[in-house]
């Protein structure tokens, strides 16, 4: 009997179940080693066995009806998908595009390249809020897109929670912009000329206060100053359009991307993760969440694409350009003589223009497209009235410089400086190329800025960073 036993143990049949017993303990004690590093790093090593890769797939794509509209798991459920499929080819799921602009501006490409359908970045802003967040809101976190180059991030927006960007309600009703107008007024006239303050006045602060509480406050807190210095107060001009631009800034991003254009070729995915800062960072909430595709609908034109996204607790809406047969235009500015004016605003700004208009400009806009793109503003750096934030040899650090415009258009790029009541505008010309640079200069009367664009055609071809070239 045990010389049977020994014999049945000895089959190769035995031997094979045993070995796949074994196997199947090894690669479950490896997938709970592997869920660890998942949780630590987002990254998970690639396993080749058929078995586990349909198993994964399944898990990455399937979706948790009940948590669907959770910001946090539908961020979780995009990084499973993502790692997934490129993580392989294109490295951590963090990580940002490795290829830069001017990539063919002083040399020939290798392989034959093409102006080519390209996204423009205008704006983006928070629209509306829902769940328990109240405005202002002190917002972090990240605005990205991801082409088919090379299917990392390419960054318009992103702040750390230190430097959290607040931004406060935009206010469209006209009645409440008069309102708000009158109310200056009256408390303007009040400090000036020490009389108190009618129980009226008091009543419609208060009112205010239910709706823009924190910037109201700091208006009544600089004028109720303001007035007991009756010499600054007559010094100052309070005028309402200041004031209110001011206290009620509109809710837009200050975009910062991207650091190369964006090439429009499915998939174009928009990855947006945004938080609102708490009191500590454990009270932090993730205000929205997406990633959602841009599709190349082929227009004839460049067009305007007005996108707006709903959440569980946030409205998002983008204004985003088609900019077909695209090159790709970065800028740089610097200060050659002169000074920016002491306590001047400033904002620098880049706009296309289409060499020529046609009738198809005219036509009715498809669904969530606009044809009017021409003139339509990108604001390369926006500042208040301290100083420009220019290097020791006179650049001008702009927050974005990166643009595409259509081979054929020309690009505008204009400074505006004001402080108060006077404002001094400057603009340059330029006809774009598809290779080398072009010069122009801004002139302000304190300062002369010049003007470099460095034009290049950009390539639509996949540039993974774990394939080889």
């Amino acid at each position: 009997m045990r010389e049977g036993l020994r014999k049945k143990r000895d089959c190769p049949e035995s031997q094979q179940l045993a070995h796949e017993g074994k196997s199947q303990e090894i690669l479950a004690r490896l997938d709970a080693i592997f869920d660890d590093l998942e949780k630590s790093s987002g990254a998970r090593p690639m396993r080749r066995d058929a078995e586990h890769t349909e198993s994964q797939e399944a898990a990455a794509w399937s979706d948790d009806d009940e948590d669907y509209d959770d910001p946090d798991r539908s961020a979780l459920r995009f990084r499973k998908q993502w790692n997934h499929r490129w993580s392989r080819g294109c490295g951590s799921f963090e990580d940002t595009t490795l290829i830069p602009p001017m990539r063919y501006n002083d040399e020939a490409p290798i392989q034959k390249l093409y102006p080519s359908d390209t996204l423009q970045i205008f704006s983006a802003k928070i629209a509306g809020i829902g769940g328990c967040f109240q405005w202002p809101l002190d917002v972090f976190g990240l605005v990205a897109i991801r082409d088919s180059i090379d299917q990392n991030r390419n960054i318009i927006f992103q702040r750390s929670r230190v430097e959290c960007q607040t931004l406060t309600e935009e206010v469209r009703n006209i009645f409440f912009i008069h309102y708000f107008g009158l109310l200056v007024s009256e408390l303007h006239f009040c400090l000036m000329h020490h009389v108190p303050i009618s129980s009226s006045c008091l009543n419609s602060y208060i009112s205010l206060f239910h709706y823009h509480a924190i910037n109201v406050y700091f208006l009544l807190f600089h004028l109720t100053y303001l007035g007991q210095k009756a010499m600054l107060l007559s010094f100052i001009p309070l005028k309402f359009t200041f004031l209110f631009n001011w206290c009620m800034q509109e809710p837009y991003l200050v975009l910062t991307g991207p650091s190369r254009a964006v090439v429009l070729i499915d998939p174009v995915t928009i990855e947006v993760h945004l938080k609102v800062k708490g009191p500590t960072e454990l009270e932090d909430k993730t205000l929205c969440f997406l990633a959602n595709d841009i599709k190349d609908q082929s227009p004839i034109h460049s067009c305007l694409l007005h996108q707006t996204w709903t959440s569980k607790f946030s409205t998002l809406e983008l204004i985003l350009g088609h900019i077909t047969s695209s090159v790709e235009a970065t800028m740089y500015v610097r200060v050659v003589d002169g000074s920016w004016p002491d306590g001047f605003h400033g904002q620098f700004a880049a706009c296309m223009v289409r060499a020529s208009i046609d009738h198809y400009d005219e036509c009715a806009p498809l669904a969530g497209r606009s044809t009017s793109l021409n003139h339509n503003k990108i604001v390369l750096l926006s500042f208040g009235d301290d100083k420009v934030p220019v290097s020791s040899d006179g650049v001008i650090e702009l927050s974005r410089r990166v643009v595409s415009a259509e081979v054929n258009s020309r690009l505008i790029v204009s400074v505006k400086a004001w402080q108060d009541d006077n404002i001094v505008e400057a603009r340059v010309e330029f006809s774009a190329n598809k290779a080398g640079r072009s010069f122009g200069v801004l002139d302000i009367g304190s300062c002369k800025i010049d003007v470099t664009i460095a034009w290049s055609l950009i390539s639509n071809v996949p540039e993974h960073r774990g394939w080889s070239q």
